[in-house]
């Protein structure tokens, strides 16, 4: 492989999200005006529905950020991969030993299971760091990104790395077992 591959967010898809991020808020926001109309604010509703408005406006932001950022979701080079979501830091070819797609709960995931050095000397995003351990008993012991939003599907992001890590390890003499 000789050409650089950028894979991006898909802008339709995330466009979608914050939508659905807006409605939630805009549904918190009225289950909280309506419960503290009946009750003030001693209900656990009214606390469910001001938790609600929080974390869906996390949801919106996190939606946005996504939707406006120019960088890409996936970008594969001569020097690896980097995956943003992952760690802002490029995973070496070399330090790649399996890549797998799973569908968990119909929802597109791609694991990346790298050697133990790399896992320890690459600088992980919070979310990736916080969701090891889920992750791990989920069955998923390698680093997942999911795979949904991207502007290619998720069987051709997966065939698009693996093609990259094997013809890559191969010029290096390392053989990669995907």
């Amino acid at each position: 492989m000789s050409a650089d591959v950028t894979i991006r967010y898909k802008r339709t898809r995330v466009a979608r999200l914050a939508l659905g991020g807006v409605a939630m808020i805009a549904l918190s926001a009225f289950m909280a005006v309506v419960l503290y109309r009946k009750g003030g604010t001693g209900s656990f509703a009214f606390f469910i529905a001001c938790v609600g408005v929080v974390f869906f406006l996390g949801c919106l932001l996190m939606a946005l950020r996504n939707l406006f950022d120019a960088r890409p979701a996936i970008e594969i080079s001569a020097q690896g991969l980097l995956a943003p979501a992952i760690s802002p830091s490029r995973i070496a070819w070399a330090d790649l030993r399996s890549i797998r797609l799973v569908r968990y709960k119909n929802q597109p995931i791609i694991e990346l299971t790298v050697s133990e050095e790399a896992e320890r000397s690459l600088p992980l995003t919070r979310l990736v760091r916080w969701s090891r351990v889920a992750n791990r008993g989920l069955g998923f012991p390698g680093l997942c990104i999911s795979a949904g939003f991207f502007d290619q599907s998720p069987e051709r992001t997966a065939q698009l790395i693996g093609e990259a890590a094997t013809s890559y390890q191969q010029l290096q003499g390392r053989p990669l077992g995907i």
